[in-house]
């Protein structure tokens, strides 16, 4: 960054005004709606580069946490990344998510995530594609089958925690999704500042499933269902949330919601009459190597022995040789080895999350060591496609 430019948090009302009217410019968003949300989001969480004292550039950072592994990692969120209209082109987005990834290793923030808009500015400064967000459509009457014996009931606020903590469940048993706060409820629960109607099941033990829906607008006197949450426990309990969906068939045409191609709850449906489309893929970056690969668990059975050489130019503590050792279901990760797993930061994020094996990061030249270490690294990070719902 030049010596006339700083970075850090907003300073004042002045500040958070030029903010705004670069992120409703770069977004297409109403500058009103877009105080209300930073007010709920919280403005502690904007950073700004400044040149000359000015505000040229501005984020979100977020800190949350996300699953790997069944635990939640500490991770940052970067979102409504803008830059002012006047300054594109010389570097300052750069320069503004540099002193972000600086900022988060200085704050024991592991990994960070964002949703890009534009890949080669990301890519510059080490993250790459680590996982999806798809779109699945489907059509109401095909959900219009199994029976209807599970009571269902509209969520009340005495229930919310008891749903949150079926969320976490859930969420937890797949790689990539976050830890939600109420910024994030609030997304699954007003989206947009409109509010979503909620239903759950309930079993012995408390929620078995739940869903978030409102009605968006179709063809001519048809509606559509956008499904803004949807979550069972078991075959049964997804079956009648399906059919509750279902019984909306007079009127509702389609019904959307965000799912992945693995999705096991794909297979509970009769007939393969769903669409599912990739919505936008999001990236990951290693900021912290050794508490990355510490912090997640492993399958406890596996035993195994990974000398990686990581070129890091921009978080240098990173870059060197690392020998890492899991056994017992954790790793272990210290200085050494001789490195014959070589990659940066880009291909490490990709092998972390298993969104790509290593053979095809070898082959998009991101990654080089020979096959047995290739193996090795694949049997590390292998887990089940790593996706995410929600998006910030």
């Amino acid at each position: 960054m030049n010596a006339e430019a700083d970075y850090g948090p907003l300073r004042g009302e002045d500040e958070l005004a030029l903010y705004v009217r670069s992120a409703a410019w770069a977004f297409r968003a109403e500058e009103d709606r877009l105080i209300r949300a930073l007010e709920r989001i919280g403005t502690d969480r904007v950073r700004l580069v400044r040149e000359k004292g000015r505000p040229v550039a501005g984020l979100l950072l977020y800190h949350l946490g996300q699953f790997w592994g069944g635990k939640a990692i500490p991770m940052g969120g970067v979102g409504l990344v803008a830059v002012d209209p006047e300054s594109r082109g010389h570097g300052v987005a750069t320069r503004l998510m540099e002193a972000a990834l600086r900022e988060m290793r200085e704050t024991d923030l592991p990994i960070s995530v964002l949703f890009p808009a534009k890949q080669t500015l990301y890519r510059r400064v080490g993250y790459e594609l680590a996982g999806g967000r798809y779109r699945l459509t489907i059509p109401v009457p095909a959900l219009a089958f199994g029976e209807r014996d599970l009571p269902i009931r509209a969520i009340e606020e005495k229930d919310l925690p008891a749903i949150e903590r079926t969320y976490r469940s859930h969420a937890a048993e797949s790689n990539g999704r976050i830890e939600r706060s109420l910024v994030e409820w609030t997304r699954i629960r007003e989206p947009r500042e409109k509010p979503t109607r909620g239903y759950l099941v309930e079993g012995p033990e408390g929620v078995d499933g739940y869903l978030y829906l409102r009605e968006q607008s179709g063809e001519g006197h048809f509606y559509d269902l956008d499904v803004t949450d949807l979550v069972g426990r078991t075959p049964r309990v997804v079956r009648r949330l399906y059919r509750f969906l279902g019984d909306h068939a007079s009127l509702a045409a389609r019904a959307t919601w965000f799912s992945h191609p693995a999705d096991p709850n794909l297979m509970l449906l009769p007939e393969q009459t769903y669409e599912l489309k990739a919505d936008i893929g999001w990236m990951l970056r290693i900021v912290d190597v050794k508490r990355a690969i510490e912090e997640r668990p492993f399958p406890e059975g596996l035993r195994a022995e990974l000398s990686l050489e990581v070129h890091d130019e921009l978080l240098s503590a990173n870059a060197g040789r690392h020998l890492v050792e899991i056994e017992g279901g954790r790793a272990r990760v210290t200085e050494g080895g001789d490195g014959r797993l070589k990659t940066g930061p880009n291909g490490l994020a990709s092998l972390y999350s298993g969104y790509f094996t290593p053979a095809a990061l070898r082959v998009a030249g991101m990654i080089e060591g020979d096959h047995e270490d290739l193996r090795v690294a694949g049997d590390i990070f292998a887990g089940p496609a790593p996706w995410m719902p929600d998006m910030f």
